[in-house]
């Protein structure tokens, strides 16, 4: 069935979405303030607007005809995808409710409506106000932009450090409502939990367990089905009681959990109402679970009352990992193995972020990682395996 998309950014991760529109015969129109976006070169047509700005883009579509408006995998596009489907009367989200999901002060508030475990937490826009909450809680601390993505304008402090003001003020500059969080950082193991939310019922898609280069950027994320009973169903308990809270009609969940290394305790980090980035909605869930996730999403998309809940996953054990490259800094003079490692059976995908004559650096965030692979298996052991051989494989020369 025909009929006119409208997607809210048109980034590296928003491709996937893009295409399965397009394949459905769909006219899709991007929104997204650069030309050059990966996904500006596959859509019908392009406003070059900054995703955040529902309202320049409300004026633009004025007299437009949409059947759908839609985003994955990004954070900042989630509000405006809610405030344009609540003003053109089509299908999604209230923006009280995604706002929850975006505003981690929001997202506090909600947890603990829900009764959930959170780590204490306060909003501030000072050093005064950090200060002050340094001093109620004299633990080790975690400061983030209020509604940003990407683990941008993060900092970890001990009790003894101190944070600059000219950090402090990075920080607060990726902030578009102002001001930060602060909380306690819970030391422990990470992990995540993938669902999809549709008609009053929440239907798991995968589990991961993540490790980290430094505090906020991710290394690699090792998927399974299935996690260590007890925790899985305390996660699942968790993820539920927040999405009835929040009154969230449909879509993709991402929530990631610390489990406290000192209680074993899990604490609700942070949830998003939209799947995970590095194609992990649109591939790696998909593959975990057996579910046709973007045709939930369309099916969605595409009716105002939500009807078939009825998600039937896949009985059968499946794992992927997702891993992050991170080569010693250089300019790079030569690369060496891709092409061989994309050929071992069960790699998903292998992209590099950088090319000869580039210089390469750490990340300081997850959208500065240095590239990415993909491998989807159904053989936890041969998964590791193949992932030791990629890293053998390739190899960097510098000048």
């Amino acid at each position: 069935m025909k009929n006119n998309a409208l997607v809210i950014g048109a980034g590296q991760w928003q491709v996937p979405l893009i295409k399965y529109l397009k394949d459905r015969g769909s006219e899709v129109v991007v929104v997204d303030p650069y030309s050059n976006s990966p996904g500006v070169e596959i859509a019908d047509s392009h406003l070059k607007f900054d995703v955040r700005d529902s309202k320049t883009i409300l004026n633009k579509i004025n007299g437009c005809n949409f059947d759908l408006v839609c985003s994955d995998q990004s954070d900042i596009a989630v509000n405006t995808v809610s405030i344009i489907a609540e003003n053109l009367n089509l299908s999604g989200n209230k923006f009280k409710t995604t706002n929850c999901f975006v505003n981690k002060v929001k997202m506090r508030g909600m947890c603990h409506a829900a009764g959930l475990n959170a780590p204490v937490s306060e909003k501030i826009s000072t050093l005064v106000e950090l200060d002050d909450f340094r001093q109620k809680t004299k633990n080790t601390i975690i400061i983030k932009p209020a509604d940003s993505q990407s683990s941008r304008g993060i900092y970890k402090l001990s009790y003894q450090e101190v944070i600059t003001e000219e950090d402090f003020q990075k920080s607060l500059s990726y902030s578009q409502c102002g001001y930060l969080i602060v909380e306690e950082f819970i030391v422990g193991t990470e992990y995540t939990v993938e669902a999809y939310h549709t008609g009053g019922k929440t239907t798991f898609l995968g589990y991961s367990q993540k490790e980290h280069f430094r505090t906020g950027i991710a290394s690699r994320l090792l998927f399974q089905n299935r996690i260590e009973n007890n925790l899985q169903e305390e996660l699942e308990t968790q993820v539920k009681r927040f999405v009835i809270q929040s009154e969230l009609n449909f879509g993709f969940l991402h929530a990631e959990f610390i489990v406290s290394e000192e209680t074993g305790i899990p604490y609700l980090i942070e949830i998003a109402c939209r799947g995970g980035g590095t194609l992990i909605s649109s591939h790696i869930a998909a593959w975990l679970s057996g579910v046709e996730t973007y045709n939930v999403f369309y099916k969605d998309l595409i009716q105002s009352i939500n009807t078939d809940t009825n998600i039937v996953k896949i009985d059968e054990y499946r794992c992927a990992v997702l891993g992050f490259f991170e080569f010693p800094k250089g300019k790079v003079k030569k690369i060496e193995g891709v092409e061989d490692a994309k050929e071992i059976q069960g790699v998903y995908d292998i992209n590099l972020g950088f090319s000869i004559g580039d210089v390469i650096k750490d990340a300081e965030d997850d959208r500065s990682r240095q590239g990415y692979y993909i491998i989807l298996e159904d053989n936890l052991l041969r998964m590791i395996e193949k992932e030791a051989l990629i890293k053998a494989l390739i190899k960097i020369q510098y000048e």
